[in-house]
Parts: C-alpha cells; structure tokens; sequence
C-alpha cells in the first residue's frame, strides 16, 4: 500500500486501542495522539482530550516517516512543509496537548500568511515612488509642506486604500509627521465629501462617524490643538479631564463626536474607559470612528499593556501610527502595531510567533511587511536632487565652564557620593544576580 489514510476522529475516539499498521511495523513507539493515556500495551495510545481537525482525514504516505531521526527522537510529516518532533518519553499531558493545539492552529493559518503575503507584493507594485507626490490641499494654510512630505501624502492615501487599511509614519523627530498629517486629514475629507462613509471598506454597515480620533500623551494635546488651529479649519475637540462628558449626553457619543473633525484624547483615559463596558461611561469606544491616529505609538509596545489592548479594541475604519522608533529593542514591539492595525493573520500572537522565527524565510518576508507599512525617512537622507530633506545650518558648539560656589560644590559632592555608592551596590548585585529596585541614574561627574 502506498499510503495509509488515517481519519483522526476515528482513531483518537475509538473505545479500544487500534492496532498498528504495516506501514510502522519498524517504527519504535510513534505516537501521534495528544493528551494523557492509560495504556501502555499499545504503540497508538488512547488521548484523554477529543479533537477534532476539521473531521478531514489525514494522509500520511511512507516517506512522511524521518528515518534520519535519532533514536529518542520520531518525526511525522503531518502539515507541510512542518515537521512535527514526537518524542517518544513520556511529559506533561497538558503540555502535549497545548503545544500540538498551537501547532495546528497555526498550521491551518499558515495559508492565510501566504495569502496576505501575496496581496501585500501585489500592492507593493501600486506603491508610490519616492518622485510621486501629492499636490498640497488648498484648504490647508501657514504652511509650505516639503517634497518628502507630498510624497508622504501619496503613500499614505495608498495605504488607506489597502489592507489593513493605515499603516505607520516612521518619520525621524523634527520632519514633520503632525503636520503632514493634518495635511493628510485635509486631504481626505476633500476627497469622500461625495462618499458614503457606511460604505467605505465597512463590511458591518455599521455607520462611522466623519471623525479622526488622536491618542496622544496628554502633554501634546494643546501642541495638537495649536497646529490644527494653525494649519487648517478643521473643527478641533479635546475630549480629556473630569468634566469631559458633559458635552456627551447618555447614548448620544454619536452625535456628539460626529460633529467635529478631529477629537483629541490621551493615552491614559482610553485605558481608563476600556476598563468599562458601560456606554455612557465609556463613549470612546461607543462609536465607529472614521480614522484612529496614535501620536507617539511606541506607546503600545507591550502588546500584554492595558493600554495597548485598550488602543487596539477602538472601532475605526482606517488605522494610524506615528512614532520616531517603531522597533525599541525586540521584534514584538512591531507586532504590538500590527495587532493595532488589525492586520491579519499576523494580529494573531501565535502566527507571528511562527513568523517572525527562523522558519518560513522569516527575514525576507519580514522586510516585505516592514517597506509595505512603514515609511520612515531620517534627517540625513538625501531627495531626488542630492540634497538634505531638511537643509539645516552647521552645527555650532560652544562650551561654557561654570565654577560652583562653596554651598553649590558641597551638595554636588554629596549628590556624587550617593550616586556612586548606589552604582557600586547596583554592580555589586548584579554580579551576585540578585533583585534589586536601584535605579541608576547616569550623570555628569
């Protein structure tokens, strides 16, 4: 026989041990089943958990088996192109059966990964290049907005019209990303005057409102504030302090917030209100907002946070970040803005768990999501012409010495001491690795 269809649903909750077949008869003790056993008698014990993969039967043909395996060691070919390990001692029952769960769980979602990959190289080819820029918006004023900051209009109303539908303006501090994005606001709101926002990549018919919700820290509200004022007409709402809701009737989030162009809030009151499912108390979340802009969207890189997740569960039909450093120190800081995003399949942890390992030509496919959802230019890039995206005058400088009076030098000295002393215990622990809630502060000394 040259392959043996085994049906997982009859063999894992057959009441006796089934026998094995030819196609084993040289392999030592392979299981194939997840869960606890009580039979020790049969190569094929009995799970304790029924599973069901769909009720489709698996084939698993001769060459599936690795004769190349070690002795403690079989591997099944069960989801190509994976290799499943089967160790043949016996662990945890609980662990067996979570991690062959994962396992399939992701195997199933791999062909959506390929799916979206696919789509995103083929959106990749409509993506603006570096000399496509947008005209300036007539409504926006004050302002002349630079080359690189067209061209960043032309990418992003690319990235509005595919999935995920937003994406992150990776910017370096100092070129412009507030004001290009009021610029991109104006824009938009010139161009779906005409449309039916119930109908924009909105598969729920729910209606959104024609409004684009900041999340920013509560220190750039007022700079938020200012530069909308400044640079557009657009009707500017803060929603922040104790008496933010009594401009929000019960029930009446809608119409409130629709009213306005823009609404502004902080970080800190988006958690808060996610802790509530009450309507009236939590009227952030009680609409479907037009566009969600995080300012400052490292913010979220703790995709465990309560403030990410409170970020991420905000009803809107475009998604935005803005950040200076997308990535701080881990590849899960990106995932935390794709789970923002809504990406999918890769706003799934375990996926892009699986993704963003050493497997599936991680890399490449990594630089694919990253040149497709991330536009960032730096301070030292060069245009089309050769020259700075921001021309800036030569640095200059110049060193001041100050001379300390005797009651000045006198708590430097002491301030110095403490601080060395807290250094020296800090080393000193973490050499003998213990805990410890010293905070070390780097000064001049």
């Amino acid at each position: 026989m040259s392959s043996i269809q085994l049906k997982l649903d009859k063999i894992w909750n057959h009441t006796d041990p089934p026998s094995k077949p030819d196609v084993f008869a040289n392999i030592n003790e392979i299981k194939t089943c997840i869960g606890n056993t009580e039979s020790k008698s049969s190569s094929f014990a009995i799970p304790a958990a029924r599973w069901r993969p769909n009720q489709r039967p698996f084939v698993l043909p001769p060459p599936a088996i690795n004769s190349n395996a070690t002795s403690s060691m079989r591997t099944i070919q069960l989801i190509d192109p994976m290799i499943t390990p089967m160790p043949t001692t016996s662990t945890s029952s609980l662990k067996h059966f979570q991690s062959a769960q994962n396992l399939f769980s992701i195997g199933k979602r791999m062909p959506e990964v390929e799916v979206a990959l696919t789509q995103l190289v083929a959106n990749m080819e409509k993506c603006p290049r570096p000399e496509q820029e947008l005209p300036q918006p007539l409504s926006l004023r004050n302002v002349t907005l630079h080359g690189y900051q067209r061209h960043a209009l032309a990418w992003m109303e690319w990235r509005e019209s595919n999935p995920p539908f937003g994406g992150i303006l990776a910017d370096d501090m100092g070129l412009g990303k507030t004001v290009t994005t009021i610029a991109f606001l104006q824009l938009r709101m010139n161009s779906i005057k005409s449309e039916s926002t119930e109908q924009i990549f909105d598969a729920s018919k729910v209606r959104a409102i024609p409004t684009t919700l900041v999340i920013c820290p509560a220190t750039l509200m007022s700079h938020w504030e200012t530069e909308i004022t400044k640079f557009s007409r657009m009707r500017c709402f803060i929603y922040h302090g104790s008496s933010r809701k009594k401009d929000i009737p019960t029930g009446g989030a809608i119409r409130a917030f629709g009213q306005y162009c823009v609404v502004l809030t902080s970080y800190e009151l988006v958690r808060a209100e996610y802790t509530s499912s009450d309507e009236c108390k939590n009227p952030l979340f009680a609409v479907k907002w037009q566009r969600v802009v995080l300012d400052e969207a490292h913010r979220i890189r703790s995709h465990k946070s309560q403030t990410s997740q409170a970020c991420t569960a905000i009803d809107a039909i475009y998604r935005w970040g803005l950040t200076g450093t997308p990535i701080h120190n881990k590849a899960d800081d990106f995932y935390s803005l794709l789970h923002f995003l809504h990406y999918s399949p890769f706003d799934v942890y375990s996926t892009w768990k699986l993704f963003s390992s050493n497997q599936y030509k991680s890399i490449e496919r990594m630089k694919t999501i990253v040149r497709s959802l991330i536009l960032r230019r730096t301070k030292t890039d060069y245009d089309l012409n050769g020259k700075l995206l921001v021309p800036l005058p030569s640095k200059q400088i110049e060193d001041i010495w100050l001379r300390l009076s005797d009651e000045e030098m006198k708590h430097y000295q002491r301030i110095r001491m403490e601080m060395t002393d807290a250094y020296k215990l800090f080393i000193r622990n973490r050499r003998e690795k213990k805990k410890t809630n010293t905070v070390v502060l780097f000064t001049l000394m």
